[in-house]
């Protein structure tokens, strides 16, 4: 009892100060809250301790609120968490954050259907029900699910590969799911224009396929599907085929009003898909391409937090980059994709 207590003062203590500065001027639409073990095990208290260290990290770097959301996980594992596991984070600190939940439920039964080749009864009750359920909990919406996720050992071994085409019949109906609560969908996936091998190095086969087939004419149908569902497509800037570039970008968000991205600086990258260069600067096309798309464009560090004193999964610091892309922008689309756009997509905290 006692040692609850002083855990809850110290979180206290920590909050306080973590209080949020006058300085912050963006959102970050996508943050993780990492498994404390290689294995994946979790308690609420690590996530509590990561989300106090998180807070504090929001405000040193000028974040006035973020979303946390569940990786993306398959099915067959002994171990998952999905929103339930943050929801303490969230309800400590509700004008910080809002959650997304599917990635540890939404995301197995899709997996689930893949192998079965098929949606029975069941499992289409069972993903309405459990989608609803994300839902009434207060989610701003369904994340992060994964059409293409590549696995393998770039960060850790139990990186995962989940696959499933982007149109598949779940993915539809959580479509329209998404668009009659007026919720996003927050969707990871690596873009294949035409059917290809995977020639890269730190993604090896397997877990991943070594062919992999074609997903953009699926992705397509997936947005054309139901045109009040908001699909943001996450990790622009994580391009490891190098297939988003600026001038395919240009084309999907010109066909379909839909569809949403989320900005993120990773090193090393591609530079050919990558939006700041060598030296930490905003490429012109990447410029031109927000100029564009002002209101469709927001940021997403996909950063992972531990516990205090545990070791980032990532390598290196990926929301300090990230937020120095708004820095480089103009007065009006710092703050549209600073912060204005997440506000007006996501379930803000704030009044």
């Amino acid at each position: 009892m006692m040692t609850r207590v002083l855990w809850n003062l110290f979180l206290v203590w920590l909050a306080a100060m973590a209080a949020p500065c006058d300085a912050v001027d963006a959102v970050d639409t996508h943050l993780h809250l990492d498994q404390a073990t290689p294995d994946g095990r979790f308690s609420t208290a690590d996530f509590e301790r990561a989300g106090a260290g998180l807070l504090a990290e929001m405000n040193r770097l000028g974040v006035r609120w973020a979303v946390l959301l569940p990786v993306p996980q398959p099915a067959g594992r002994s171990f998952y968490y999905d929103f339930e596991e943050l929801l303490p984070v969230v309800r400590r600190h509700p004008e910080r954050f809002v959650f997304l939940g599917g990635g540890g439920s939404l995301n197995r039964l899709i997996q689930e259907a893949v192998a079965a080749g098929g949606v029975d009864a069941d499992l289409r009750e069972r993903f309405v029900r459990r989608a609803e359920a994300i839902v009434a909990a207060g989610a701003a919406g369904f994340g992060e699910l994964a059409s293409l996720h590549f696995g393998g050992h770039l960060f850790h071994a139990n990186h995962p590969y989940i696959g499933a085409p982007p149109d598949h019949e779940l993915f539809l109906l959580l479509a329209d799911i998404a668009a009659r609560h007026g919720v996003v969908i927050d969707l990871h996936m690596e873009l294949v224009p035409e059917p290809m091998a995977l020639a890269v190095p730190v993604f090896r086969s397997p877990p991943n396929p070594a062919w992999l087939e074609a997903n953009l004419a699926a992705f397509e149908r997936l947005l054309a599907h139901n045109r009040d569902a908001r699909i943001v497509w996450v990790h622009l800037g994580w391009d490891w085929l190098r297939t988003r570039t600026v001038a395919r970008m240009r084309e999907l968000l010109g066909r379909h009003p839909n569809l949403y991205v989320s900005l993120e600086a990773v090193f090393p990258q591609p530079a050919a898909t990558r939006p700041l260069d060598d030296d930490g600067k905003l490429r012109p096309e990447w410029l031109a391409l927000i100029r564009d798309f002002p209101d469709r464009i927001m940021l997403g560090s996909d950063e992972f937090f531990r516990p205090p004193g545990q070791q980032k999964r990532r390598r290196g610091d990926l929301l300090a980059p990230t937020l120095s892309i708004v820095d480089q922008l103009p007065g009006d689309l710092a703050r549209r994709v600073g912060y204005e756009n997440a506000e007006r997509l996501y379930r803000s905290p704030r009044p």
